[in-house]
């Protein structure tokens, strides 16, 4: 990236590169090239830019179910460079949308979190139950961490999703999710 220097008051391209592998100068990149919307969590673009047009919204849906942005010569999921352009560093871990909507890229709806309290944060409507058909009865387990925690054997399934329920309160705290 070239930089416009202004000598005597006379206009020079001057070729003075960036620094882009620092964190700092790429947050200013991010917050030179985006505009952020805090109410929608879009990004827009600031200047017009490969067939890009200022003020046209920023970033692409991806088949994986995220938006990309290009940005620093390679494609960086969306809700990442916002996380730079806000805070001005890189998110340290991984990106967990809150709602489980990971278009949806509100500052409030996102935090840095391990690969481990992400995989907590996703939906989980059974509860933590299964139908045991060699017991005729509702088994309640919850995987945290790796290691499988059992909660009983239960007659009905109401009984069997309640106490699933608090399991899933009490071993992942905010990150549940039903």
């Amino acid at each position: 990236v070239l930089v416009r220097a202004q000598k005597s008051g006379l206009q020079k391209n001057a070729a003075v590169a960036l620094d882009l592998t620092n964190v700092a100068t790429q947050a200013e990149e991010a917050r030179r090239l985006f505009s952020y919307d805090h109410a929608t969590g879009q990004m827009f673009w600031n200047i017009q830019r490969a067939g890009r047009v200022a003020g046209e919204s920023a970033g692409t849906l991806h088949h994986n179910g995220y938006y990309v942005v290009r940005f620093l010569k390679k494609f960086h999921r969306l809700h990442r460079v916002i996380w730079l352009h806000q805070y001005g560093e890189w998110p340290k871990n991984v990106i967990d949308h809150i709602n489980g909507d990971g278009l949806d890229n509100r500052l409030c709806n996102l935090r840095d979190v391990t690969v481990a309290q992400n995989q907590w944060n996703r939906a989980r409507p059974n509860c933590g139950t299964r139908w045991n058909p060699s017991t005729n009865r509702w088994d309640v387990q919850l995987r945290v961490s790796g290691r499988l925690m059992r909660f009983g054997s239960y007659p009905d399934e109401q009984t069997a999703r309640a106490v699933g329920k608090a399991a899933i309160k009490e071993h992942l705290g905010e990150y549940a999710r039903f």
